[in-house]
C-alpha cells in the first residue's frame, strides 16, 4: 500500500538510533566520572526478551556504574510508543472489583443489618448476586477505563522491567500527526509520571531533547540490575539455552502464553492478585448463603392462618386502650418501677414467688371503707356482687388514709363529684386509697367519656395536676370484710 504524501520519507528507526546516540554521546560528554571511557554501543539484548536500542555506560566518580539506555522508534515501529487499552487487565480489574463490592454488600445487609435472604429463595438471592456483580462490573468499566494503568506503551512497560540510571524514549516526529496527538500526549504523561526522558527526531534527523529523566530513582529498587550483550552474543547464548533440555513445566508454560516472545504485548501484567480476591469473595457469598440456607425452612401446619395473622386487620376500630392481667402479682396501682434497680449480690436464677400479705383494713376508729359525695360510709360487703370488671377515673392514688381525706376535702370545694374508695376490698395487697370522680362505670367507653368531661370542670376550678387516668377494677379474691 502506498504511503501518504506526508510519509513518502519517513524516519527509519536505525535513523532514529544513530542519530540519538550520537546526540547522548555530547548530552554525557561533561557528566563527572571516573577515569573509564564511555562505552556505547546500538542493539543490545538482556534476559527476558529486554531489548535496548542504545547503550551508554561509563564509570561514575565514587566507582559505580552508570547506564543510560533509549528505545528507539520509527515510521514502521511507532507501536511501540503509541498506546492500547488492556483490556484483559480491565476486565479482570472489574471482575475484581466487582466481587469486592458485592461481597461487602452482602456481609453488610446480612451480617451487620440483618436481612434475611430466605424469603428470596436460592435461586432469588443467586440472582442478586450476579445482578450485583454485573452493576458493579460494567460500573467499574465505564469509569476506570480512561485510568493510565489501562494504557499500554511498550516501550515505558519495558523500562519498568530493568534499572538504569536514566532511560530515554525516542521517536521519529512523523509517529504523530501533531503536538495534539492523543498517543503523544498519553505517551508525554508517563514519561513525566515514571521519570524517563523523551527526544523527538525531526525531518531533518535531528534530535531535539523534549523532556529529561528524572535525577532521583522513583522505583525504589524495585527493578534488577540485567546484564546487556551485544545481538551476536545474545543469539549464541539463545541458541545455546534452545539445544538444552526443557523441562515439562517450560514446555506447559510456552503453550499457555498469549503472545510471543517478540510480540510489543509481551510485557503485560499477571493476574495472580486478581484470581485471589475473587476467589476469597466467592468464598465469603458461599459461606453466607450457606449459613442462611442451611436449615431447612420452618412449616406452618395452616399457612393461610398464619398468613392472615400476618397480614393488617381490615377494620376502622382502633386498638384496645387497655388490657387485663388476671396475675396474684401483678399491682396496678404500684407505683412505677425505676428504670434501673441496683442489684447487690448475686440473684438466684429461680426466684421464689413473694408471700402475700394481707393488707390490713383502716382503723375501726375511722370507720372509712368508702365514702361518698353524699357522706356515706360504707365497707366491702358493696362490692360482692361485682360482675365483669369495673373502671374509675382515678385522680390519684394515696398511701393513708389521712391525706386522702385531706385532698378529699379540697376537691369537694371545687363542687365536683369525688369519692374514695380503699383497694384492699379488690386485692388484699393493696393497701391504698384510690380518690376517684363520678361513679364505678362498667364500660371503659363510659369511663372515658366522663374522665373528658371531669378534666373540664378540674380545669375550671383551677386544678391540673395530677392528670385524671381511667383505672380498672377486678375482684382477685374474696374481698376483705370491714372489722367489726
Amino acid at each position: 500500500m502506498a504511503l501518504p504524501a506526508e510519509h513518502r520519507n519517513p524516519i527509519t528507526e536505525s535513523e532514529v538510533k544513530r542519530s540519538v546516540l550520537q546526540f547522548l554521546k555530547t548530552y554525557y560528554k561533561y557528566r563527572p566520572r571516573g577515569e573509564s571511557e564511555t562505552i556505547a554501543r546500538l542493539d543490545m539484548r538482556a534476559e527476558g526478551g529486554i531489548i535496548a536500542d542504545g547503550h551508554l555506560a561509563f564509570q561514575k566518580m565514587d566507582g559505580s556504574p552508570f547506564l543510560a539506555t533509549f528505545e528507539a522508534t520509527g515510521y514502521h515501529t511507532r507501536d511501540e510508543v503509541q498506546f492500547r487499552v488492556q483490556d484483559r487487565l480491565l476486565i479482570w480489574d472489574s471482575l475484581t472489583a466487582a466481587s469486592l463490592l458485592t461481597a461487602s454488600a452482602l456481609y453488610y445487609f446480612y451480617i451487620v443489618e440483618g436481612v434475611a435472604l430466605r424469603p428470596l429463595g436460592l435461586w432469588g438471592s443467586l440472582a442478586v448476586v450476579w445482578l450485583g456483580l454485573v452493576l458493579f462490573f460494567f460500573g467499574y468499566r465505564l469509569l476506570f477505563r480512561s485510568l493510565q494503568r489501562y494504557r499500554y506503551i511498550y516501550a515505558i512497560e519495558q523500562f519498568k522491567r530493568y534499572h538504569a540510571e536514566e532511560q530515554w524514549v525516542t521517536v521519529a516526529e512523523d509517529v504523530f500527526s501533531g503536538p495534539y496527538d492523543p498517543y503523544l500526549v498519553e505517551l508525554k504523561r508517563q514519561c513525566i509520571s515514571q521519570g524517563f526522558g523523551l527526544i523527538m527526531v525531526d525531518e531533518k534527523r535531528h534530535p531535539h531533547l523534549v523532556i529529561t529523566p528524572a535525577r532521583q530513582e522513583l522505583f525504589n529498587g524495585r527493578r534488577p540490575i540485567l546484564h546487556f550483550a551485544e545481538l551476536d552474543k545474545w543469539r549464541e547464548q539463545k541458541s545455546a539455552k534452545e539445544t538444552a533440555p526443557v523441562s515439562w513445566r517450560d514446555r506447559l508454560r510456552r503453550s499457555l502464553r498469549s503472545v510471543t516472545p517478540e510480540s510489543v504485548l509481551r510485557f503485560q501484567r499477571s493476574y495472580h492478585n486478581q484470581w485471589l480476591i475473587i476467589g476469597l469473595c466467592t468464598a465469603l457469598v458461599g459461606t453466607i448463603l450457606y449459613l442462611e440456607f442451611k436449615d431447612p425452612e420452618v412449616q406452618y401446619a395452616d399457612e393461610e392462618f398464619r398468613i392472615t395473622r400476618l397480614l393488617p386487620q381490615d377494620q376502622a376500630e382502633p386498638e384496645p386502650l387497655y388490657y387485663f392481667i388476671d396475675s396474684a402479682f401483678l399491682d396496678q396501682f404500684g407505683p412505677p418501677r425505676p428504670a434501673r434497680e441496683v442489684v447487690t449480690g448475686r440473684p438466684k436464677i429461680v426466684q421464689p414467688p413473694p408471700e402475700e400479705e394481707a393488707a390490713v383494713p383502716p382503723e375501726e376508729e375511722s370507720e372509712l371503707i368508702a365514702e361518698t359525695d353524699a357522706g356515706e360510709v360504707s365497707d366491702c360487703a358493696r362490692f360482692y356482687n361485682l360482675d365483669g370488671p369495673k373502671y374509675l377515673v382515678v385522680y390519684g392514688i394515696y398511701p393513708d388514709q389521712e391525706e386522702a381525706l385531706e385532698q378529699l376535702d379540697e376537691l369537694r370545694d371545687t363542687e365536683t363529684e369525688v369519692n374514695l374508695l380503699w383497694l384492699g376490698c379488690f386485692d388484699r395487697r393493696l393497701d391504698r386509697y384510690a380518690l376517684f370522680m363520678g361513679l364505678i362505670y362498667n364500660s371503659v367507653e363510659e369511663a372515658e367519656q366522663q374522665r373528658v368531661a371531669f378534666d373540664s370542670l378540674l380545669v375550671k376550678g383551677g386544678l391540673t395536676d395530677p392528670p385524671l387516668q381511667v383505672r380498672a377494677l377486678m375482684m382477685k379474691e374474696a374481698p376483705t370484710e370491714k372489722p367489726q
